[in-house]
């Protein structure tokens, strides 16, 4: 059943996303840009509903009826999605916010055409003017998905510019349709420039915020990095998690020997060995110097011990360095790990550092783990 549902709201995706696959945490927040406001979607349908009841009331047609009832229908579906999307955040029920404006936009946009072909003057002055009123509205609540603002602007006008540019016997029709059409494509071009700002905006903290966090020379996670996850790890209990703290051996040599350029080289390849060893739901981190960290989380004692086994066996592996030259290090690991070392996440990194100064006074190029007891 879930996946029928899935399936169902699929098509609306692509009016949620912005061209030129932006990064995802951007896209995220281009769609968390949507002005959700209850009050605006049902102010806006209480102006459409008062001009529903003008249009049933004036021409006593079946339609304006109609178009009461439905706008009714529609204005408790939209506030009610709006307040629990605003309250809860569900990705669902914003798929469903799609569907439902879809065919609240075209329901409204050929019942205003229908207000428009009454004859009355009154009707066709009031729905015209809801028509400029909805394509520009909508640039401010959409600018940050530019493909729904489009479906849903054409679906409101397009029935009018459709219908006035094939009528040739009122004169009036064709030009307050081109005037629409104008218009709407004046709004389109503005809502793009929006969109491109808004989007140049949020790609741009983006990639502060990721600097921030990011190791500039292996492009690995930094501490500020690590201290955020290790706070997120805090929040939840019951969760294992282990730390592996690295010190390479024997690499001031290569800086002495061959160069800070091949000592760059070699951190380099030690960031992307570790990164091949690890999911990509491990944390892989540079503390700074030649010291990482790995952190990782749902392993026993028996699986921690065989990586950290092979990583010391990795990195052992001679690195190139340029023009014919190798260079040949170690590392040391020292191990801890939630719950058999502490209680909480907050230690470990220093108890994992206790523990690679122990495995440093082994003589080198071996691991050890903690042998703290959780309080």
């Amino acid at each position: 059943m879930e996946n029928r549902r899935s399936d169902s709201y699929a098509e609306f995706t692509w009016f949620l996303q912005s061209g030129g696959s932006p990064e995802p945490q951007v896209q995220q927040e281009l769609i968390g840009s949507i002005n959700h406001s209850v009050s605006l979607a049902a102010l806006t349908s209480v102006f459409i509903l008062a001009l529903g009841l003008v249009a049933a009331l004036t021409l006593s047609e079946w339609w304006g009826f109609a178009w009461v009832l439905s706008e009714l229908c529609f204005m408790s579906l939209r506030v009610s999605l709006q307040y629990r999307f605003k309250r809860y955040g569900d990705p669902g029920v914003l798929l469903r916010i799609c569907r439902v404006s879809s065919l609240w936009s075209m329901t409204t946009g050929l019942a205003l055409l229908m207000c428009i072909m009454s004859g009355d003057v009154m009707l066709m002055i009031l729905a015209s003017n809801l028509i400029f009123a909805m394509i520009g509205g909508m640039s401010s609540v959409l600018m940050g998905v530019l493909r729904l603002y489009q479906l849903l602007i054409l679906a409101v006008a397009g029935p009018t510019i459709i219908f006035g540019l094939t009528q040739e016997s009122e004169e009036w029709m064709p030009v307050l349709s081109v005037a629409i059409a104008l218009y709407l494509m004046a709004m389109i071009l503005i809502a793009r420039k929006q969109h491109r700002l808004l989007r140049g905006k949020i790609e741009a903290e983006y990639h502060n915020r990721q600097l921030l966090n990011i190791d500039p020379l292996t492009n690995l996670a930094n501490r500020r990095r690590l201290r955020s996850v290790l706070a997120g790890l805090e929040t939840v209990t019951g969760r294992r998690a282990t730390v592996f703290y690295l010190d390479l051996d024997g690499f001031k040599s290569v800086n002495d020997t061959q160069g800070h350029d091949a000592g760059d080289t070699v951190l380099k390849e030690v960031a992307r060995r570790l990164l091949r060893l690890n999911r990509d739901c491990d944390l892989v981190c540079r503390l700074g110097g030649d010291e990482f960290l790995v952190l990782v989380e749902g392993l026993s004692l028996n699986q921690a011990e065989a990586k950290a086994q092979t990583m010391v066996a990795a990195l052992r592996e001679p690195y190139e360095t340029g023009e014919g030259e190798q260079a040949v290090i170690g590392v040391s690991i020292g191990v801890a790990s939630v719950p058999d070392n502490s209680r909480t996440a907050e230690p470990l990194i220093t108890l994992a550092d206790e523990a690679l100064y122990a495995a440093k006074n082994s003589g080198k190029n071996t691991y050890r783990f903690s042998q703290a007891c959780p309080d």
